[in-house]
């Protein structure tokens, strides 16, 4: 015996669309392309953000506005090429949500070839945004370096719960 269960809409008792759609799971999400960004040694700087996808923030001035609370998948890929000559180098990557550091990402660099090192960095995390909150990605370095979307840097978040 089976059964066919056919309905118009599926909302919650407050009468809201629910987290489950008639296909399966439905998650706000959003994604970035980050790069075409140059860092100088010793200095903080925030990555440029362009290419927003998804419904789960806003984008203005290389930062994102979370629209919806809840529980997101945090996760960023920054592919960068060094162009400094030191042999020996760190360089490290950050979101922050508002003014608050949630990721640190390292890596340390040693030059090979005495030639431009490409290398990536990731970060990720589960974190409870808020609606409104902000979040930035920025990276700093021993040397000068350079973030490439065309290296396939980017910054996604996806909402769990």
């Amino acid at each position: 015996m089976s059964s066919i269960l056919k309905v118009d809409t599926i909302q919650t008792t407050a009468g809201a669309a629910p987290f489950i759609t008639s296909l399966g799971m439905k998650a706000k999400y959003f994604a970035v392309t980050v790069g075409e960004t140059t860092v100088s040694a010793a200095t903080t700087t925030t990555y440029a953000l362009s290419n927003l996808l998804g419904t789960g923030a806003t984008l203005s001035n290389n930062l994102l506005t979370v629209t919806e609370a809840g529980d997101y998948l945090l996760q960023f890929y920054v592919g960068c090429v060094y162009t400094s000559g030191s042999n020996s180098r760190y360089q490290e990557n950050y979101l922050h949500v508002n003014s608050t550091k949630i990721i640190d990402s390292r890596d340390h660099v040693i030059n090979i070839d005495s030639n431009y090192e490409y290398y990536t960095c990731t970060g990720h995390r589960i974190y409870t945004l808020a609606a409104g909150d902000v979040l930035k990605l920025s990276g700093h370095g021993q040397g000068n370096y350079i973030v490439r979307s065309s290296y396939g840097s980017n910054f996604f978040g996806i909402k769990l719960s």
